[in-house]
């Protein structure tokens, strides 16, 4: 692959948006350009977005058409809007794409579209497909590389017959630079929070499948120690809140924005990530962005005993609970408590993990993978680039 080569990220949702996928995106195109390549964001013009602070990268919105506001067509308007971007997508590259481009995407429909013109095409796989296999049957002939974010998304090439070689797992990285180890008195003075409070904090979205009731639970079983919530969309918020309101040691805090997360992080004594048994995405697919985010913060954390959390991280470096369990979340945070010498070791491995697996180290995994992969012509002819 030649070093002037461009790399295209194509994201089909609102960019930037609340919601972790969007921070992954940005991430990986703010990686790739520290790492000296020309990046773009290829993003729909949809209603909500904001676009990113300070960004390395050059940031263009597509014409789409977006319904998802008008609550009667609210169910088809992503499909429109993912149709319409696809085409949309290809226009862009049929006149602005250079050949030697690399377009990278997790979204099926998009890369397939590009893959009519462009010949480094870059798959980041999020969730293996259940329905209209035929789709990413074709998408992965014309994919000269493969990104699961697990182990479980890599059975995906397996198969289709996609070659191993061509096949790097990619999992979530994280920004090491925005956690610095922060001093837990300073970042609850800073908070307002007690100093002598024993606090367990999650940071995220209030889904069912993050598994933030079984957390919730938890502290009703354990009400000398403060559950603490940072996240979620206002409807979610408010019905959290409603549902929590008469358990006195949970405290919702609501949204607050990324660059704010390290600073709420150091000021926990525990970092949780309940994550479901319950739904595939959570027990297989997810490769947690938060996960990542919680051992470079430095504090112990406690996470649901699930395969996709089990591929980065042991009981040298979490503590784990039965997922779906109150009881099971409610014992290990006590012990956690109680053996604050393990837990600061754990910790400790758990940051050094961390620090290994950083956004520009990822993007430079995929660059070298690029570089060495073949690129398949319409001839059906390999060459490396």
């Amino acid at each position: 692959m030649q070093e002037s080569a461009r790399v295209l990220i194509v994201f089909c949702g609102r960019f930037l948006n609340e919601k972790a996928d969007s921070l992954f995106a940005d991430e990986s195109a703010r990686a790739f350009a520290q790492l000296g390549r020309e990046v773009i964001v290829l993003a729909p013009r949809r209603f909500g977005r904001r676009e990113p602070k300070s960004a390395p990268y050059a940031l263009v919105y597509l014409p789409t058409i977006d319904f998802i506001r008008v609550r009667l067509l609210a169910s088809f308007a992503n499909y429109l809007n993912l149709a319409v971007f696809s085409f949309m997508v290809l226009l862009w590259l049929l006149f602005k794409g250079h050949r030697e481009d690399v377009v990278l995407s997790n979204e099926p429909i998009p890369l397939l579209f590009a893959s009519l013109l462009m010949r480094n095409i870059v798959y980041e796989v999020h969730i293996i497909p259940k329905k209209k296999r035929w789709i990413y049957r074709t998408l992965l002939r014309r994919t000269r590389i493969l990104l699961p974010i697990t182990e479980w998304n890599a059975k995906i090439g397996e198969e289709y017959g996609f070659p191993k070689e061509r096949v790097l797992l990619a999992r979530s990285a994280v920004n090491i630079e925005l956690f610095e180890e922060l001093d837990k008195k300073a970042s609850r003075e800073r908070l307002g929070l007690p100093e002598d409070a024993r606090i367990a904090l999650y940071t995220g979205h209030l889904y069912a499948w993050k598994g933030v009731d079984t957390l919730a639970e938890a502290a009703r079983l354990r009400p000398e120690i403060d559950c603490m919530f940072v996240g979620g969309t206002t409807d979610n918020i408010a019905a959290f809140k409603k549902k929590y309101s008469a358990i006195p040691n949970i405290r919702v805090v609501g949204y607050k924005p990324h660059e704010e997360i390290a600073l709420w992080q150091a000021a926990a004594d525990i970092l949780v990530l309940p994550n479901s048994d319950r739904e595939e995405i959570s027990a297989h697919y997810t490769s947690p962005m938060k996960l990542y985010e919680y051992m470079a913060s430095c504090r112990p954390i406690l996470a649901s005993d699930l395969p996709s959390i089990r591929e980065i991280v042991s009981e040298k470096s979490a503590y784990f609970a039965r997922a779906d369990d109150p009881q099971s979340f409610a014992n290990a945070l006590v012990k956690i408590l109680t053996d604050s010498d393990e837990a600061k070791s754990r910790a400790a491995v758990a940051r050094s993990i961390a620090e290994g697996n950083t956004w520009t180290n990822r993007a430079s995994k995929i660059l070298a993978a690029l570089s060495s992969a073949p690129v398949f012509d319409r001839s059906g002819t390999t060459h490396i680039m």
